[in-house]
């Protein structure tokens, strides 16, 4: 059996790092880098790992202010993931989510205060709940407020 000698071992690790060092990661089989910007870093696309940037897009809520004691929100959606309803009735008052369902809108939040001492009931759309109500919540004290967010099938209170 031949021994190896410390010299050897040396050698072999000096030609395995000059090796590396030599090699660019464009090199790799599975890298598709085609130009290199500060910032970018490697991403999978399921073939390749190429480059990519990281992008945050925040957007604001959507306010809506209402003193009507039958209110219906219109049809939101698309881009919007929070309303804020300033509701402001003159009477008692229901707020009827028809046009805004709860169903494929997950993560959808939907926040309500009320202004003013008058009774405030939030109904849900037919087949819908809210925390397994289905004829709604009341809202009771003035500068109440009620935040509800959908669960892609239902309402829960948050």
């Amino acid at each position: 059996m031949t021994q190896i000698k410390s010299k050897q071992i040396g050698d072999l690790s000096s030609t395995i790092t000059a090796r590396i060092n030599a090699t660019s990661i464009d090199a790799l089989s599975d890298v598709d880098v085609s130009t290199k910007q500060t910032g970018e870093f490697l991403s999978w696309n399921g073939v390749n790992w190429v480059n990519s940037t990281f992008s945050v897009s925040i957007t604001k809520p959507t306010f809506f202010s209402t003193s009507s004691n039958a209110y219906v929100p219109a049809t939101i959606g698309g881009s919007v993931a929070e309303a804020i309803y300033k509701l402001s009735p003159t009477a008692s008052a229901t707020v009827t989510l028809t046009n805004i369902s709860a169903i494929g809108n997950t993560g959808l939040k939907l926040s309500f205060k009320k202004m003013t001492s008058f009774y405030v009931q939030i109904i849900p759309k037919t087949g819908e709940s809210i925390d397994g109500f289905t004829g709604g919540t009341d809202m009771i004290q003035q500068y109440s407020c009620l935040t509800i967010v959908s669960d892609g099938s239902n309402w829960l209170i948050v």
